[in-house]
């Protein structure tokens, strides 16, 4: 079970007929979920006892997708949320380091 507050969940959604992922959520994708959410009147993680797992795991595979460029950038919440087909979610057991590796040292 995905523990949403505290991982990186890895998710993979089917939009529009496409997989996409597995996308690493990250902690900039949660922030986004906590800066949203209050405008959408969902309560904040881990408050509310109708919290919805998929809302969070669509929310958090359109945020991850944003943000790593796999989804268009003018695509809104609200018409990823209308056409999103399907939702993987698992919890990542990988330590996660988002951040690709630049070109090793100069050989001598």
């Amino acid at each position: 079970m995905v523990t949403a507050q505290n991982s990186n969940a890895v998710v993979t959604v089917v939009w529009h007929g496409e997989a996409i992922g597995p996308l690493v959520t990250t902690a900039a994708d949660r922030l986004r979920y906590e800066t949203v959410a209050p405008r959408q009147g969902w309560m904040p993680l881990g408050k509310d006892p109708h919290f919805s797992t998929q809302i969070w795991a669509a929310f958090m595979g359109w945020a991850a997708a944003k943000r790593l460029g796999k989804i268009p950038s003018d695509v809104t919440w609200e018409k990823f949320a209308a056409e999103v087909e399907d939702i993987d979610v698992e919890e990542s057991t990988d330590d996660v380091d988002p951040t690709p590796e630049g070109p090793g040292p100069e050989p001598s």
